[in-house]
Parts: C-alpha cells; structure tokens; sequence
C-alpha cells in the first residue's frame, strides 16, 4: 500500500506540472485474455488449465518527455482456473473412483502501471497489475471412472484446493503500435504478458530445490497473455 500511495502522489504531482503543456490524457485500455496456468510438480494428481477473459480499465496519461510516457488508473480484470483431480471421493457414503473437474474465474480490482518508450509508430514497455481485492466463482463437476457425472456443485465461492485466493502483483511487459485517428484520439493495438510475482494461493506445502540448495512453498500461478486496444484522448 505504501508503494501504491507514493505512486499516486508523484501521478498527480506531474499531471499538474504537464497539463498546462498538453501533455496530459485519458487511457482507456481494452483486453481480451489468456490464462496458463503453472501447477507445482509435487501435486502430480492435479491438472489445471486456463481460458479466455477479459481485462478493462480507465486512467491517465503524462507524456514526460517525447520517447517516454507514464500511464496508470483503475483496473479490472479476471484470470480462468479449472483445476481437476483423480482420486477416490465419498458419494452419498460410497466410496467411488473418478475424477473432480472445476471451472472457475477470479475477479480482481486494482491499478494498472505503465511505463512506455514510444516511437512514431510503435512503442514498447514494462509496469505491474496491483490487485486490491479478488473474488471467486466456481461449478464443480464430479465424474466416475466411467466418465459420467454423479455429482455436481454451481455457484461457488471456493475451489476444491483452497477457500482463500491471494490478491496479485503481476509484472507486465507490453509492445504495440499506434494509429493516431485525430489530433486528440490515438489508438494503440498492443499485446501484454503478465508475469506473476506473488502466488495465487497458500498451499503450505514445502519443496526443496536442489539447483538453489534452498527450500519454499509450492506455488500455483497463472500467467496471462492480453491482446486488445488502448484509446489514448488528449486534452
């Protein structure tokens, strides 16, 4: 949260020092997403796969200099998680051999931060997705080993894996070009890939890592690849 309030304070600070040069505008970045999902290999009964979401926003943006711009604002997005595992699971107080299959989605609120060298028609780039707070919807499926469905459960509030999601710190990195439409608009074509730096979820499981010689949690993520269009407005 310190980080974020520093942030905020220095947006501000060069929006009133650029505004008087025209070098001052909304952001609207538009995204549609892909989740892969990473699956720490000491769960060897556990698979999980993404899908498509959809990410959207509204802030601001400082163009500093002529090469470099600072963007940021609020933002909303979602990442897919559809975990499965094989096993045996109690029914009804029968013991049955199947596989449990979930689809879900997180939701995420946060800030989105930019910082972008840009050219003529082109421009290239690196910042972070905060999230400030998440929540989780899930059906989950229950299948024999016949692959028929005995069992299921819709509108969830947890996963099958924990019932506590962390909010994310994703690192961006970001590449486009740009169309200028009119003197004041200018759309931006750009492709994202986010990399995340805190984990999805605490699975209080330990693994040790004999490259490293050091031991730590066993971790889930989920990258995500963006492709979608920013409209800059200039005032």
């Amino acid at each position: 949260m310190r980080f974020i309030k520093i942030f905020l304070i220095i947006f501000i600070t060069l929006s009133c020092q650029l505004y008087a040069q025209n070098k001052f505008g909304f952001d609207i970045p538009i995204y549609f997403s892909k989740s892969l999902v990473s699956v720490p290999g000491v769960f060897s009964s556990i698979e999980a796969s993404g899908g498509g979401g959809t990410d959207f926003g509204l802030g601001m943006y400082l163009k500093v200099s002529e090469s470099f711009k600072l963007k940021g604002g609020i933002h909303f997005w979602n990442k897919i998680f559809n975990p499965s595992h094989t096993g045996e699971y109690t029914v009804n107080g029968s013991n049955v051999d199947g596989k449990i299959e979930e689809e879900g989605k997180l939701r995420y609120v946060g800030l989105y931060i930019l910082a972008n060298y840009e050219k003529e028609v082109f421009f290239i780039g690196c910042g972070f997705d905060i999230a400030f707070s998440n929540s989780y919807k899930s059906d989950i499926y229950l299948y024999n080993s016949n692959d028929e469905l005995i069992a299921e459960s819709k509108g969830n509030n947890e996963s099958f894996l924990t019932d506590t999601f962390n909010n994310q710190f994703d690192l961006l990195l970001n590449l486009g070009f740009k169309i200028k439409v009119t003197e004041k608009i200018t759309l931006k074509p750009s492709s994202l890939f986010t990399i995340p730096v805190s984990k999805l979820f605490d699975t209080n499981v330990t693994v040790y890592n004999p490259v490293y010689g050091e031991s730590g949690e066993a971790a889930f993520n989920i990258f995500l690849f963006k492709f979608g269009i920013s409209t800059e407005i200039s005032l």
